[in-house]
C-alpha cells in the first residue's frame, strides 16, 4: 500500500526469525542493559504483531490494523539486523569472502524487499482518500476561486467542501436532516430550501455516487444522473464549473 506499505519479504522474515533465536540464546550472556533491550524488543515485536493480526486472533486492539506495520517495522528491523550479523559471521567462518557475504545478503534484501519498496515509493499516487478521480479533485479545487465561507451544499460528506474554504453546515440539525433525503428532492424543492438557508452553490460529484450507495444501492448512479439533468434544465441552477466528474451549480 502506497500510504503504509504492508509486509517486508522473505529475506527479512528469515533474518528476523534468526535474530529472535540469536537474542534468546544469548540472553543469559548479556549485561543488564542488553537484557532490558532484548525484553523491550521482544515485547514490542509481540505487541505490534498482534496488532497487525488483530482480526486473525479476534483481539480488542488493532484499530486500522495495517497502521501497526509502522510500529512492527522498528523491532523487526533491529532484530533482523541481529540475524544479518549472525549469518554474515557464519558465512565468513565458512571461508566465504567478506565482500561476497555482504553482497549476497544485500542482494537478497534488495530483490525481496528493496525493489518492491522502490516501486511503491515511485508509483503515481491516487487522487486521495476522499476523491474518486483526479478530475473530481480538480472540480473541488475550483471552490478556491469563490470568496471564503461561500455556502456550498453537497449531497454527501461536506468535509471536502469545508476543507477548500467553502462552507456547508455539517452540524446544523436542519441541514443534517435535509441532507438525508436531499437526493430525492426535485429541483424546485431543493432550490426553495437552499435559498431559505442562504446557500449560493450546489456541488455534485462521484463522491455522491460512492457514499450514497449504502442507502440507494444500484439505483444511486441513476438517481444522481437524473438529479443533475433535472437541475440543469430547471432554470433554477446554472453550471459554474463542469467536467466529467463534477458539476458545480450556481443557485439562481
Amino acid at each position: 500500500m502506497i500510504n503504509n506499505p504492508i509486509g517486508w519479504g522473505i529475506a527479512i522474515s528469515v533474518l528476523l526469525v534468526i535474530g529472535i533465536l540469536v537474542v534468546i540464546m544469548n540472553y543469559k550472556k548479556q549485561g543488564a542493559e542488553e537484557k532490558a533491550t532484548t525484553r523491550i524488543l521482544l515485547f514490542w515485536l509481540l505487541f505490534a504483531f498482534l496488532g497487525v493480526n488483530s482480526l486473525t486472533f479476534n483481539l480488542p486492539v488493532g484499530f486500522h490494523a495495517f497502521r501497526f506495520w509502522m510500529l512492527l517495522a522498528i523491532p523487526a528491523s533491529l532484530l533482523a539486523a541481529e540475524g544479518f550479523l549472525f549469518v554474515y559471521d557464519f558465512l565468513v567462518k565458512q571461508k566465504v569472502p567478506m565482500a561476497a557475504s555482504i553482497l549476497l545478503l544485500v542482494a537478497l534484501l534488495f530483490f525481496t524487499a528493496g525493489l518492491q519498496k522502490y516501486q511503491v515509493n515511485t508509483a503515481q499516487w491516487p487522487p486521495g482518500a476522499f476523491w474518486t478521480s483526479g478530475e473530481e479533485l480538480q472540480g473541488y479545487l475550483s471552490l478556491l476561486s469563490l470568496p471564503p465561507d461561500t455556502r456550498v451544499f453537497t449531497y454527501q460528506n461536506p468535509e471536502p467542501v469545508i476543507g477548500l474554504n467553502a462552507f456547508d453546515c455539517m452540524w446544523c440539525d436542519e441541514v443534517f436532516e435535509f441532507r438525508k433525503d436531499a437526493l430525492l428532492a426535485n429541483a424546485t424543492e431543493l432550490h426553495a430550501w437552499l435559498k431559505e438557508h442562504q446557500y449560493k452553490y450546489l456541488i455534485v460529484s462521484g463522491m455522491a455516487v460512492r457514499e450514497l450507495q449504502e442507502k440507494y444501492g444500484n439505483q444511486t448512479l441513476e438517481l444522481v444522473n437524473r438529479r443533475v439533468t433535472d437541475l440543469a434544465t430547471s432554470q433554477l441552477f446554472f453550471p459554474a464549473f463542469q467536467n466529467q466528474a463534477v458539476v458545480l451549480f450556481k443557485i439562481a
